[in-house]
């Protein structure tokens, strides 16, 4: 039989996935079924996994990007959030097998779970066989996700905060940024637009062209907006640059992202970011896998089937005027949370300038 069956779990949702032959499809689903229903939980897998996720934690000092992008989020959500929160040595330590049966028997449901089937099927056929694996399969109660609020101290909005790492390190490793909006704000179209402008675009963004080509700060320089559902989103700006640069290379970046409040976009700028969103809008749809796909995540996140052509039909719309109120609105060079991964003694004179600049100490891997 040719088939590969492959699962995955997230912060908010778990996967799974099973690629099949048509001939084969009887047997590949019983085996999925097994999967999904009854799974085994091998002793010795299960050990080999924590063993095998106990080694990454005690890495992931080791590498300076990995740090800023934790410890960043931490700043965002505070370290208690599930957006931020850090598994340890000694918590997946505690985790026995019987933490993963009971986990799954709680929360893995057939009344919780969204299916998507692409391929050559009849549909009549389809549902009776899925009827005849499946009807089995007891209901359960779907728990509601429900997110702690934000930590106090991350959610102030009247100033800047300044965190650093201490490493011993050739360059900065830095993000800047705050929290944003969810995806059903009505500004998310201008936002995404704003980002696209402003770094997400690479070679023609402004950072990329103010940050690397014209002061030669940073080699690697962009920015990210992440529209939130169940929460908010960010908006992040991230560089490496040369230590003696850092305060210089987070002046321009804050520069960049006040110019956005300052005045309008270009003509241009507009016209190639729409042109970008909407040439990316195709790999939305490229395939009918991608398709139930992109229908799935809409429906799990409570979003219309319709989210995706209604988006790209707002941000053809847009203006330079619609552009300049989002960003008067919801970008705030003035309440970043700043983030830099080097040497200390060369950080702190470097960052005071943006702010009461604290040490982030970093518990010891064990």
């Amino acid at each position: 039989m040719a088939a590969m069956i492959s699962t995955g779990i997230g912060t908010e949702s778990g996967s799974a996935m099973l690629d099949v032959l048509a001939k084969d499809l009887p047997r590949g689903l019983r085996l999925f079924a097994d999967v999904l229903m009854t799974p085994s939980f091998d002793p010795a897998r299960v050990e080999l996994a924590k063993l095998q996720t106990i080694e990454g934690i005690r890495r992931r000092q080791d590498q300076p990007q990995s740090i800023a992008g934790r410890e960043f989020a931490k700043l965002l959500y505070g370290p208690e959030h599930p957006y931020a929160r850090e598994s340890t040595v000694e918590s997946v330590s505690k985790i026995m097998r019987d933490d993963l049966v009971a986990f799954h028997a709680k929360t893995v449901h057939p009344n919780g779970i969204i299916l998507g089937i692409t391929g050559d099927f009849e549909k009549t056929a389809m549902l009776a066989l899925l009827k005849e694996t499946f009807g089995g399969w007891r209901k359960g109660e779907v728990l509601t996700i429900v997110l702690p609020p934000v930590a106090a101290d991350a959610a102030r909005a009247d100033k800047t905060i300044v965190r650093f790492v201490g490493k011993s390190t050739s360059q900065t490793h830095l993000r800047l940024g705050h929290l944003s909006v969810k995806e059903d704000d009505p500004d998310y179209p201008a936002l995404t637009v704003l980002n696209d402008i402003l770094g997400g675009s690479s070679f023609r963004s402004r950072l990329f062209n103010d940050v690397r080509t014209k002061r030669g700060l940073a080699y690697s320089v962009g920015s990210s907006f992440r529209a939130g559902v169940r929460e908010q989103g960010v908006w992040a700006m991230r560089a490496e640059t040369k230590v003696e640069s850092t305060q210089e290379a987070i002046g321009r970046l804050a520069a960049n992202m006040e110019q956005l409040r300052a005045q309008p976009v270009t003509d241009e700028e507009l016209a190639e970011a729409k042109e970008a969103f909407v040439n990316s809008f195709v790999f939305s749809f490229a395939s009918p896998a991608s398709i139930v796909g992109r229908l799935i995540g809409l429906e799990y996140d409570g979003l219309p089937k319709d989210f995706i052509q209604l988006l790209r039909d707002k941000v053809v719309r847009l203006t330079k005027d619609d552009l300049l109120a989002a960003a008067r609105k919801h970008v705030h060079p003035d309440q970043l949370r700043i983030l830099a991964v080097g040497p200390p003694n060369a950080l702190i004179p470097l960052l005071s300038s943006f702010g009461e600049a604290k040490e982030i100490q970093l518990p010891p891997e064990g």
